[in-house]
């Protein structure tokens, strides 16, 4: 081998391994805003900016932007390195139809979690998008017994008190002819019945239904209203030998 050849191999050798230390070093000496910007988290707050609602709703979402702006100032969201807000504002025109339309669409726009939004049936035609959508909805002032007073907890309603109204609603419904099994849900909210089909026909189902809503009416103390669902199954069944 040549001299020539063997300089051209260490030159080459020496250039690989010099490209490598500088690139290892731009990587490890580059700030590190430059290798890995901290990311945005987007929340969608939705208040009646328009409207006959306009000048609460405008208060809020300046409220919503002050305090956005102060976590920023401070550094953003530390356990997160860093990471800024950005609020992603939306007008419901004090409109309940309207205020769907806008939680989609800041959820669209990449809102991870959504903030509002005063009025109650406002709230109450959100809730369902954030649910379906799995997104957070903090609901900053809304007052509907619909919304929040049937729970555990809410106006101070002791874990007792809810489970005995509970049992109070399964065991008047359990008290009419032709009923297999109760069931109180959505936090007492809903009570469906099960009936036996070969006693409760098409007919009087519906009319136990209406018997154990007014019974209901009349006995129990509640929040909001109570949906009653009597629910009537027949099943056909022969086994092939």
């Amino acid at each position: 081998m040549d001299d020539d050849t063997k300089s051209l191999q260490l030159s080459r050798r020496n250039f690989l391994k010099t490209t490598g230390v500088v690139a290892g070093a731009a990587a490890l000496g580059f700030p590190a805003v430059l290798r890995a910007q901290p990311r945005e988290i987007k929340i969608g707050a939705v208040h009646p900016v328009t409207g006959p609602l306009a000048e609460v709703g405008q208060l809020q979402r300046l409220g919503g932007q002050i305090a956005v702006d102060a976590i920023n100032a401070a550094g953003g969201i530390k356990s997160m390195g860093g990471a800024k807000l950005e609020l992603l504002a939306g007008d419901t025109e004090t409109r309940a139809e309207v205020a769907r339309t806008v939680a989609e669409r800041v959820i669209n726009d990449g809102a991870v979690m959504i903030t509002g939004t005063f009025h109650s049936g406002h709230t109450m035609a959100v809730v369902p998008v954030a649910q379906q959508r799995r997104v957070p909805f903090i609901i900053d002032i809304s007052a509907a017994d619909a919304i929040s007073a049937a729970r555990p907890g809410a106006r101070s309603e002791i874990v007792s008190n809810y489970i005995q109204r509970l049992q109070e609603l399964e065991a008047i419904a359990n008290g009419f002819a032709g009923v297999e099994k109760s069931y109180a849900i959505q936090a007492g909210r809903e009570v469906r019945v099960i009936v036996k089909p070969e006693e409760i026909d098409d007919l009087t189902a519906t009319r136990l239904a209406r018997d154990i809503s007014q019974k209901v009416q009349e006995q129990l103390q509640y929040p909001g209203q109570i949906k009653i669902t009597v629910i009537r199954e027949t099943r056909a069944v022969e086994y092939a030998k």
